[in-house]
């Protein structure tokens, strides 16, 4: 009978196995932190192949040269260090002999070289298919059968095989087995023979089991326990799933078969095992579905349970996910489930999952067609999304690989702790707040107004603007002559605050006040020989009159500050050259282009002129490289809902990309300057605004210089979001700007920059809609085409006035400003002041201090007569005796 029951076992699970075309106890993957390992077999590909990738996750994977086949499990053990690069691999060699195979590899030298490979074999007669695990800390490998244990020794290379006599149990087909630091768990079934009185016949009832053993010093077997399941079958099983906590002896088993998983706790003084709940999905009875595949993560705090959903029982149709149990709280209800909106990887979720394993840094699933997923940690607040999709050279499968940190959670979502979840949603009033600063939030705090809890979105308008980079040369001014320059800034009345003549007409205004001053001193006896020594020092500044009076000296003051204006303009005035110079930004907002030191010239040109002297600013243009900047602004789309293409060879466009709070980053790098893409964005959120620029570095090369590139254009429209349909277009045209700008000296060579012109083309009313709940269209294709236009813009720029004609008008300037105040003075003199003394003398006494002030002192007058008769006199007397002197000398002579 027992022959019977294994014979039947084994046309069944032969039958399962074929039209599967899978063996779902094979082990295919495997991995710590410092070791990837998963089988490919030879249903989706040419040849069985064993890959392993070095740190678990971003390094080449290599492929390794393994003769014995087939393989039916790969086993590492999770806590291995750096030093234990080694894994297991086991198979059968013929129905009689089972091996074990030590693989060390050199993950130093980046190469797929094998250290070593230890082989041992075991032979036992009729042994149904080998299930194999390894210790935690990679010391032994442990393979079960329905028969024999056996056991290989990893450190000392030793090995034994024991035969097994399962407790309670005559036939038991082990199916799972994992290993902790303490114990070994084993799940699998036992059957018996019930005779059906009704019907005549004998049936056979599966019981499904969960041993507790350990392996002795002596190579003895002990059994602890064992727990049987309370339901019972008619007919066999072929998969189960077990996974242990190693940390705390946590075990979960999963019964695909009836949809149900268990958790355990191992008591370790009693050696027990302690069920202590289960969770059952409702489904229809089938072979597989909830816990086809368990597994711990997150230092154990964390369960995955793996299911797949067979749709009438067609394997083409079958769906399949995982979700994730806070563990904390037993097994409860699912915080995450993989695929979701925020996590998904449609080219690998077409086939159902069938293996997943996990490390502290990343999950590893593989799915029926043997392709490779891996799904990374991401921070608190953050999330793993697809980013490529990428083939290995010389290998026969894709592996995708998310990319962690790079998404933040959405408003209404939160996520405490890291991991390769998604994020979880708020529930209730509470939701969370991404501020200003767009830092990241972790938890849900308490929402103001319910009104906008859970997931209502946070409008941003701060980055609605435009970056506009060219503005144009200004008109040239109608007085393009510096001479009148100089004239009209000097005398303007506009902007008096800076105003030269403001400050020369103020500074008049204190020297009149402090003539009056000087000449009330005249008035007091006390005062008056003061008066006379500061009238000596004001003749010392006198220009205008050569130093014969003080008050043209006062005067040649207020002259002397409106020539410091001068010669200051002037020497501002010659730097105003060109317009791009960083002198114009120091200038106060009174100086208008009136007063730039530049012509300008401004036309129009086609590209099929001869480029002459512009032919190296042209070719420095073209070879600008132009990075396209895209931003979504108040959205939820994250990276691993887009793609660009090529829109005519649909090749993929690499690109780059990143969230903010709200807002999605793209920068791709453009191979040339005319060419058109598509941006296809797969889902159904909602987004506000699209930002859309260029940058682009700049070249300098002798005298021609590109300017760097920057520039964007933000497309939004009020209380409307961007049309989700496959008819989205902007356009871009690119125009050359060409400036020409001469020497500022005749010996200075010609400059010529250059700087491109963006024009966008859109249809406002096409690319923006209502938003309209009940639209059933979830994607959207924009195409951007970049173009450049058959003309050019030329600018040409040259100085009004060179340095030589600055300092000549500006001296001209001063010598009038000279002749003028001289001729003031000179008419002052003659006509004014004559007239004035004249109307005082006669309107006022001789006596009035008005006469006093205007008119000479008359004391010190006749003094002055008396002084000068007496010298007269003096001298009169004097020429007087020289005569008489000279007559006696005469009068001498004659007498001779």
């Amino acid at each position: 009978m027992r022959t019977r029951i294994l014979l039947s076992l084994a046309i069944f699970t032969f039958f399962l196995i074929e039209s599967s075309a899978i063996n779902y106890y094979d082990i295919k993957l495997a991995a710590n932190d410092y070791l990837l390992i998963f089988h490919t077999t030879t249903q989706y590909h040419s040849k069985d192949s064993i890959q392993y990738q070095c740190s678990a996750y971003g390094n080449k994977i290599f492929e390794i040269d393994f003769d014995l086949k087939p393989v039916y499990s790969v086993s590492i053990g999770r806590e291995q260090t750096q030093s234990q690069l080694y894994f297991v691999l086991s198979g059968i060699i013929n129905k009689s002999t089972f091996y074990m195979s030590k693989i060390t590899v050199n993950c130093h030298n980046n190469t797929d070289e094998i250290l070593l490979k230890e082989t041992v074999f075991f032979e036992k007669y009729r042994m149904s298919h080998m299930i194999t695990s390894v210790d935690p800390h990679g010391r032994f490998a442990v393979g079960l059968t329905n028969t024999s244990l056996l056991y290989y020794d990893l450190i000392n290379l030793q090995n034994f095989s024991l035969d097994m006599t399962w407790p309670d149990s005559k036939i038991f087909l082990p199916l799972a087995v994992d290993i902790s630091n303490q114990f070994i768990y084993i799940a699998g079934y036992s059957s018996s023979k019930i005779l059906d009185e009704e019907e005549e016949k004998v049936e056979v009832i599966v019981d499904i089991k969960v041993y507790l053993l350990s392996i002795e010093d002596k190579y003895m077997i002990k059994f602890y326990d064992v727990w049987l399941a309370d339901q019972r079958f008619i007919n066999p099983m072929i998969k189960l799933s077990l996974r242990v906590n190693s940390n705390n002896e946590h075990v979960l088993v999963g019964i695909p078969s009836i949809n149900t998983v268990h958790l355990f706790i191992t008591n370790k003084t009693l050696n027990r095992l302690i069920h202590v709940s289960s969770v059952t999905k409702f489904k229809s009875f089938r072979l597989t579905g909830y816990g086809w595949g368990v597994e711990w993560l997150n230092d154990d705090e964390k369960a995955i349970i793996l299911n797949i959903d067979y749709n009438e029982n067609n394997r083409v149709t079958a769906d399949s996910y995982f979700e994730y149990y806070d563990m904390n709280n037993n097994i409860t209800n699912p915080f995450s489930i993989f695929p979701n909106n925020e996590q998904n990887c449609p080219r690998f979720s077409k086939a159902h999952f069938l293996f997943l394993t996990s490390t502290t840094f990343a999950l590893y699933v593989l799915n029926v067609e043997e392709n490779l997923l891996i799904i990374p940690s991401s921070q608190p607040g953050y999330y793993s999304v697809e980013y490529l999709s990428s083939e290995n050279l010389g290998h026969e499968y894709n592996l995708f690989s998310f990319i962690p940190n790079i998404v933040q959670c959405r408003p209404g979502t939160y996520k405490n702790e890291s991991g390769t979840w998604s994020c979880h949603q708020c529930k209730g009033t509470t939701m969370n707040n991404l501020s200003s600063n767009h830092s990241t939030s972790v938890t849900c705090p308490q929402c103001t107004d319910k009104l906008f809890c859970p997931l209502e979105f946070i409008n941003t308008t701060e980055q609605l603007f435009d970056v506009a980079q060219y503005t144009g040369y200004p008109e040239t001014s109608e007085i393009d002559v510096f001479e009148d320059i100089l004239m009209r800034n000097m005398f303007r009345t506009v902007c008096l605050q800076t105003s030269p003549f403001l400050f020369t007409i103020i500074v008049l205004i204190i020297v009149l006040i402090l003539s009056f001053i000087i000449h009330l001193m005249r008035v007091s006896k006390r005062l008056v020989s003061k008066q006379r020594i500061l009238t000596k020092c004001l003749r010392h500044f006198d220009f205008i009159e050569d130093g014969q009076c003080w008050f043209s000296g006062l005067i040649s003051i207020v002259l002397l500050i409106l020539l410091g204006f001068a010669i200051n303009y002037s020497y501002v005035f010659y730097y105003q050259y060109p317009i791009e110079s960083k002198y114009l930004l120091n200038q106060n907002t009174c100086h208008s282009n009136d007063y730039l030191n530049a012509k300008f010239e401004t036309n129009l040109q086609f590209l099929n002129s001869p480029p002459g002297q512009l032919e190296q600013i042209f070719h420095l243009l073209i070879s600008q490289e132009f990075t396209l900047n895209i931003e979504l602004i108040n959205t939820t789309f994250h990276c691993g809902h887009l793609n660009f293409q090529y829109r005519r060879v649909h090749s993929s466009v690499p690109f780059t990309c990143y969230t903010n709070g709200l807002t999605l980053y793209i920068f791709v790098k453009l191979s040339t300057h005319s060419l058109q893409l598509l941006l296809q964005l797969i889902g159904s959120d909602t987004i506000e605004a699209i930002r859309i620029g260029l940058t682009g570095p700049d070249i300098l090369q002798m005298n021609n210089y590109v300017q760097k590139l920057n520039f964007s254009k933000v497309f939004n429209y009020t209380n409307r979001v961007l049309a989700r349909n496959n008819q989205l277009f902007i356009g871009l045209q690119l125009t050359k700007i060409i400036n020409i700008t001469e020497g500022l000296t005749y010996s200075e060579a010609t400059k010529y920059s250059g700087l491109w012109l963006p024009t966008f083309n859109f249809d406002i009313d096409q690319l923006f809609i209502e938003i309209d709940p009940s639209s059933d269209l979830t994607g959207t294709v924009l195409s951007l085409e970049f173009s450049e236009t058959p003309f050019f813009i030329q600018n040409k720029q040259k100085p009004i006035a060179r340095s030589s004609e600055i300092i000549f008008n500006t001296i001209l300037f001063i010598c009038v400003c000279l002749d003028l105040l001289s001729m003031i003075f000179l008419l002052n003199r003659l006509w004014f002041k004559p007239v004035v003394k004249f109307v005082i003398c006669k309107l006022f006494s001789s006596n009035c201090w008005i006469n006093q002030l205007i008119g000479e002192n008359k004391k010190s007058t006749l003094k002055d007569i008396d002084e000068r008769m007496m010298k007269m006199n003096c001298l009169k007397n004097e020429i007087q005796q020289h005569l008489d002197i000279l007559t006696e000398k005469m009068n001498v002579l004659l007498r001779e």
